[in-house]
């Protein structure tokens, strides 16, 4: 087993009695060759959204902006305070997908580690649930300029003003004007579907992906291979298709 990285957790003990676990990190660091970070957030600290703080403190402290993404794009987000409990994530992606949005990074909701190391790479931070991490997108707009906004994934009037206010984010940080055009007609054809908000149909998907697709290199500009951006499957891997509940896995 080779993990990109070890976190270490003060627990209320190794606090109680004053163990220095930056100073023994930081030795485990070197002896190992890779990351060791260590997250103070012992029990007695407070309740579980300042544990949560404490938590993206460690974060921001010792991962965002350690690695470089491998390319970027002028459509990547971050999600932060999403933790895709029941699946909800994975409902939401096509329809970010369908308009060319690429999700850099999603703290801690299936965060991989490279992937949240990258994330002052974003053009914009979308704040999912603002209790439990908001350091986060307030210290990454005063360290790397990313505008954040609160969002919310449930309910179709909560879902259609959060994809615009992605699209009027991404366009003020440089990515093409007609992403507000897209986005509304993605509203419109979702709403006029009969499905609500939910994963887009195929032939909705094809239409709004058609214009953020690189004929010269057969991949669309968030760096996806084509075909997976007009096939209208969904995105949810075979792993997690046997996570997700019923009605999530059924969708594709």
């Amino acid at each position: 087993y080779d993990p990109p990285a070890v976190f270490v957790y003060q627990t209320c003990v190794t606090a109680l009695t004053g163990d220095d676990i930056e100073a023994v990190c930081l030795r485990a660091a070197e002896k190992f060759g890779k990351p060791v970070i260590p997250v103070n957030a012992p029990g007695f600290a407070g309740p579980k959204n300042l544990g949560n703080k404490l938590g993206a403190e460690a974060i921001l402290d010792y991962v965002i902006g350690t690695v470089e993404p491998e390319f970027t794009t002028p459509y990547d987000i971050n999600i932060i305070g999403e933790y895709n409990l029941v699946g909800e994530l994975w409902q939401v992606k096509p329809l970010l997908d369908a308009l060319g949005i690429r999700v850099l990074s999603c703290i801690s909701g299936d965060g991989k580690y490279k992937e949240i190391a990258s994330a002052h790479r974003a053009k914009v931070n979308m704040m999912v649930c603002s209790k439990s991490m908001i350091n986060i997108a307030t210290k990454m707009q005063q360290r790397y300029g990313i505008p954040y906004f609160e969002g919310s994934f449930y309910g179709i009037g909560d879902m259609s003003e959060t994809l615009r206010e992605i699209a009027r984010l991404l366009v003020q940080t440089g990515a093409p004007a007609d992403l507000q055009d897209r986005t509304e007609a993605l509203i419109a054809a979702s709403r006029s579907s009969g499905s609500g908000m939910s994963v887009p149909s195929v032939a909705m998907m094809k239409v709004m992906a058609l214009p953020v697709l690189s004929s010269s290199l057969g991949r669309t500009e968030t760096g996806m291979p084509a075909v997976s951006a007009l096939s209208g499957r969904s995105p949810l891997s075979s792993r997690n298709r046997r996570r997700a509940p019923p009605h999530i896995a059924s969708t594709r």
